[in-house]
């Protein structure tokens, strides 16, 4: 079963791929069968949350745990360095239990010990690697790099002296939509893994790429509604950020 619940209420794999039939069934007939119609729909899928995580859209967000003797779901064992435990990494390409996670970018991680919590420093590898040699410049923080599915951290609060004394680390990130399947056997959920109100952008675009397979002209209406969605999106960002910037300004005067 899968770790997520997906977004979409109403609009089904099944529905979805309806349309797509439609419109291959009219453009070139003898291609519904060649063409890998559920395939277009992923990308396009993967397209929309891509540009819904970009403009900071909440819909993919999720948290895991990494912490010592991780055992659970959305829970991820601390590799703590031997010979220095105060340097620790973690595999985020699966949870405790063996299940994928499938982690588009993350956005944050807070530190928790003992009921404090802070947050946490990202770095990239050259500064990361120069924190063994500026240990006086950065104690009492937690610092992290990812390299590929590899988290490091490097734990510089003071108390770090067995594996043990380590808190949990609460790590923010974006999740991939989930790939979706047309044979219901394969499915891990029958609707589309984008909320209802962005499963038209996911439909069109998937549309757009049938155009282009069939090397074919998209009609202006098609690209110009695609266009139109994208900016609705972008808008509502720069609203909300409007908003969250007007709100900060006041509690501040």
């Amino acid at each position: 079963m899968p770790s997520v619940t997906y977004l979409s209420k109403t609009w089904t794999v099944d529905r979805s791929l309806g349309y797509l039939r439609n419109l291959v069934n009219q453009l070139a007939p003898d291609k519904i069968k060649t063409l890998p119609l559920i395939d277009y729909l992923n990308l396009s899928q993967l397209e929309a949350a891509q540009l819904l995580v970009n403009a900071n859209n909440p819909d993919y967000g999720k948290y895991l745990t990494v912490k010592n003797s991780a055992a659970g779901a959305d829970e991820v064992e601390l590799v703590v360095d031997g010979s220095v435990v105060s340097l620790a990494t973690a595999d985020l390409s699966q949870d405790a239990t063996a299940v994928k996670l499938r982690i588009n970018n993350l956005v944050k991680i807070r530190y928790t010990k003992s009921g404090a919590t802070k947050l946490a420093i990202e770095m990239n590898p050259v500064e990361f690697e120069g924190l063994i040699n500026n240990y006086p410049q950065n104690k009492e923080n937690v610092y992290w790099c990812l390299l590929g599915e590899a988290l490091y951290i490097r734990n510089r609060i003071t108390g770090i002296a067995l594996e043990s004394d380590w808190g949990d680390l609460i790590v923010y990130y974006n999740r991939y939509p989930v790939k979706l399947s047309a044979a219901d056997s394969d499915r891990l959920g029958d609707t589309l893994d984008v909320r209802d109100g962005y499963a038209r952008l996911v439909i069109y675009k998937a549309k757009l790429l049938i155009y282009e397979e069939l090397q074919q002209q998209p009609p202006e209406a098609l690209t110009g509604d695609i266009n139109s969605m994208i900016e609705q999106i972008r808008q509502a960002t720069n609203s909300e950020q409007g908003f969250i910037n007007d709100y900060s300004h006041t509690q501040m005067s």
